[in-house]
């Protein structure tokens, strides 16, 4: 589900901030946890709250499977930032780590067509449902992110995705197609 998501964007903050969230990001992507916790300790009280802070202490909790309060913090996202995604695809993806995955899927799908253009939804609903076990409409859900997004490039991510094992047959036969997803 990863590499499907948003970015983190940091122009804004001022720069001592801008530089610790770098580091932080730096840290996180060298499997440093704590080093990267601690990094996101440094920023300001008063930009603790800003989109890209929230983001990376979501992906820290995360990366340190505490998903109750990863859960806790992509509340917060949607709740100061609710025009963004960001806190719906944690939201959802910190559910479905909690085995709450019924209440992510009751979250993402209606989402979708608020959020028409945004391949992680649908990409992520398909995670949903294979985990529930209907790898039928896993199926649809994922033509549906191809439809919308670079077809080639959510079968290469989708085939390496262990979520989506049970579907990897049906995606093999897809790629080996090459027939345009309908």
């Amino acid at each position: 589900m990863g590499s499907l998501s948003p970015t983190v964007k940091d122009e804004s903050l001022p720069l001592p901030d801008r530089m610790r969230l770098q580091f932080a990001r730096g840290w996180l992507e060298l499997g440093c946890v704590a080093e990267a916790e601690a990094e996101l300790a440094r920023v300001h009280p008063a930009h603790a709250l800003a989109a890209e802070s929230l983001e990376l202490r979501f992906q820290v909790l995360a990366k340190s499977r505490r998903y109750h309060e990863a859960l806790a913090v992509a509340q917060q996202q949607r709740d100061l930032f609710p025009a963004e995604i960001a806190g719906l695809m944690n939201m959802g993806n910190a559910l479905f780590w909690l085995d709450r995955t019924d209440k992510a899927v009751a979250l993402v799908e209606p989402a979708i067509k608020e959020h028409p253009s945004e391949t992680v939804l649908p990409y992520n609903l398909a995670c949903y449902l294979v985990k529930l076990g209907d790898t039928d409409a896993a199926k649809q859900w994922l033509r549906h992110a191809m439809k919308i997004g670079h077809a080639g490039r959510v079968v290469r991510h989708a085939l390496i995705d262990a979520d989506l094992e049970p579907v990897w047959p049906w995606l093999r036969s897809l790629a080996a197609s090459k027939a345009p997803v309908t």
